[in-house]
């Protein structure tokens, strides 16, 4: 897995629930080589704890 920039996140996870932006803050985004799997860390704005997660493209 590598660091990946905000946008090339969105590229690649372009379908994305809009109402979870209210409720979370993107904070890293990852990627393998190949773009298989992504994986980012979020912010839960609600109880201000971090939340890890990985998608399998």
């Amino acid at each position: 897995m590598r660091q990946i920039s905000k946008a090339r996140f969105e590229a690649l996870s372009y379908a994305r629930i809009p109402f979870v932006k209210f409720i979370s803050e993107d904070i890293e985004w990852y990627s393998n080589d190949n773009n298989a799997v992504l994986g980012t860390i979020l912010l839960d704005k609600i109880d201000n704890d971090y939340v890890a997660m990985v998608l399998w493209c």
